[in-house]
């Protein structure tokens, strides 16, 4: 409700308590004139709030992940690992179940605590998937991926950070660009040892594209951005982005050492 005749058109007026709408919250402003700038600040509080969520989140999953990794080094982990694979087909389908649940079920994704529960039985399942597949790989192998992955996530971020480029209007590409790329990997026993490793090299650019796209949306600053009660969702794309660039890379590592 704005006072057509104040001196100041910097500021709202009413006689009666309002309130502000910041990021699908309603927030309690009250009686007299409140500062614009006051509510950019508040909004840009709640954004900064959301990040480091996402980001803790994140962070453990990732650590969770790589911790299960480094476990492959002992050799009675991978003998392990390998004698029961049949492991690994349970914890693809409880990722699966997950991820639908959390994907037709929005109160299940944002409702605490069964958003963080799903979480974590993602990342658990996951983690041993990765687990296992690095079985099959060199120590030196396995540790020369995660040293490129690092550094190639890390970058990519503060490039997501301080480009002015919008990458958000992408999802459409990415997502034909990503059913593509599973779909020609089903026939990948008809590869040659250098057509899988290019095959691997535009997996990994791929998911390096995903990983500014779902970077910028957890920013919220450009036209696409995640609801701040989608903290659980978010964590999720980004580790996923971070576990399809590795597993790419490591691939493609693998490949050419052999």
């Amino acid at each position: 409700n704005y006072n057509n005749n104040s001196t100041n058109n910097n500021y709202i007026s009413n006689n009666q308590p309002i309130s502000l709408e910041v990021e699908n919250k309603k927030l309690p402003i009250g009686d007299g004139a409140v500062p614009f700038a006051k509510c950019d600040e508040i909004e840009k509080k709640i954004r900064l709030g959301f990040i480091r969520k996402v980001y803790v989140l994140l962070f453990i999953q990732l650590a969770i992940t790589f911790g299960a990794v480094c476990l492959t080094f002992i050799k009675k982990v991978r003998e392990f690992l390998d004698e029961k694979f049949w492991i690994f087909y349970i914890a693809a389908g409880v990722a699966l179940i997950v991820m639908i649940v959390m994907c037709c079920s929005r109160k299940a994704a944002v409702k605490v605590p069964w958003n963080y529960i799903l979480l974590f039985l993602w990342t658990v399942s996951v983690a041993y998937m990765v687990m296992t597949s690095c079985a099959y790989y060199d120590k030196e192998i396995v540790i020369t991926a995660i040293g490129l992955t690092v550094g190639i996530a890390v970058g990519l971020t503060i490039y997501a950070c301080i480009t002015k480029t919008d990458y958000t209007y992408c999802g459409g590409i990415l997502s034909c660009a990503v059913f593509i790329f599973i779909l020609y990997g089903m026939f990948g026993w008809w590869f040659g040892k250098w057509v899988y490793f290019i095959y691997c090299g535009i997996g990994a650019f791929i998911f390096s594209l995903y990983l500014i796209y779902d970077t910028q949306k957890v920013l919220g600053k450009f036209r696409v951005k995640y609801s701040i009660d989608d903290y659980a969702c978010a964590a999720l794309d980004l580790y996923m982005d971070v576990v399809n660039l590795f597993l790419s890379i490591l691939q493609m590592t693998g490949v050419s050492q052999n």
